[in-house]
């Protein structure tokens, strides 16, 4: 009985000693055993929504620092080799689960880096009638 007394004396002396870290877990254990996964998702993309409708580009700014960090990790952890093989294998479980997705985002950037080149060289040809006028 006193090894429970003890215990329950100490955890309540830590309560206030908990890290960001471990509030954190804590918070999301007890919304996990609360909602339901779907509920779950939901509230991530409202709050998602907010989020980008009060800081626009938000996720953008934060998702590229976070692969440029991972890159650099992974650049310093893995020879060349190793990741090139790393990126066909993810390649192909990208293909496999998603059929035709490589072929459909490499014909949309071919249709933009047309698109500007088209861009590109209108304003080369105006620039160049202008010199002729002058």
């Amino acid at each position: 009985m006193a090894n429970k007394q003890d215990e329950n004396e100490r955890e309540e002396k830590e309560k206030g000693k908990m890290t960001v870290e471990e509030a954190g877990r804590k918070g999301g254990e007890t919304r996990a055993q609360k909602y339901s996964e779907e509920e779950l998702s939901e509230q991530a993309k409202r709050a998602a929504q907010t989020v980008e409708k009060e800081h626009p580009g938000f996720h953008a700014e934060i998702g590229k620092k976070g692969g440029q960090k991972g890159g650099e990790a992974r650049a310093e952890k893995y020879s060349e080799e190793e990741l090139s093989e790393q990126a066909k294998r993810a390649a192909q479980t990208v293909e496999e689960e998603h059929p035709g997705f490589h072929a459909e985002i490499g014909k949309k950037g071919g249709e933009a880096r047309g698109k500007q080149r088209k861009e590109e060289t209108g304003k080369k040809e105006e620039n160049e009638q202008k010199e002729e006028e002058e």
